[in-house]
């Protein structure tokens, strides 16, 4: 059973991953800081964003962030070696649930269009938005944080998946702790 506070999405965790992933991904050596959730208040809307993470050795692996829009403080995360809705499922996993409805505003790519995306939102009791087409600024609070994030990487080449894993966690915990003394 997988760990509650683990943000990791392992491979065996997936319902629906193509055949060739499995095949030459193993992921179980990947570790999470086990931070748990993140102590910023959710608003009733939410941003979303994934972010793709070459390494030299292990090949890509995703960060799928949930963003408060109003001051840009991950909310939530998933980390995953395969882009899916089910990502979105394991960052949602974290947020504390009330009853407040929630909405959650992404780009129209497929990925969060899909029928998986809906049924885990619908889960979740969480309404999707959508930015409207041609246009990027609704969700700019996501391309504000994966911008800065890559800014902050610079050239450093990550070599394996616990390497990314480590450095976004780090990055993200310092964040939206120096967010939360600076009370933004």
């Amino acid at each position: 059973m997988a760990d509650k506070n683990n943000h990791i999405l392992y491979l065996y965790e997936y319902k629906d991953i193509p055949e060739e992933i499995v095949k030459w991904k193993d992921d179980e050596d990947i570790t999470s800081m086990s931070v748990g959730s993140i102590k910023d208040k959710i608003p009733n809307l939410l941003c979303i964003g994934t972010g793709t993470y070459k390494t030299s050795r292990d090949g890509e692996i995703y960060l799928c962030a949930l963003i408060n829009p109003e001051n840009g403080v991950v909310v939530s995360y998933a980390i995953g070696v395969h882009r899916s809705a089910e990502l979105v499922g394991k960052a949602l996993s974290f947020l504390q649930s009330d009853s407040r409805k929630i909405t959650l505003r992404s780009s129209r790519n497929p990925l969060y269009r899909s029928k998986i995306y809906l049924d885990i939102l619908k889960q979740y009791g969480i309404t999707a938005e959508y930015t409207l087409p041609g246009t990027r600024g609704m969700v700019a609070s996501v391309s504000t944080f994966f911008s800065q994030l890559m800014r902050k990487k610079g050239s450093y080449e990550f070599v394996t998946w616990q390497d990314a894993v480590d450095w976004l966690e780090k990055y993200i915990s310092v964040k939206c702790s120096r967010r939360e003394d600076d009370g933004k």
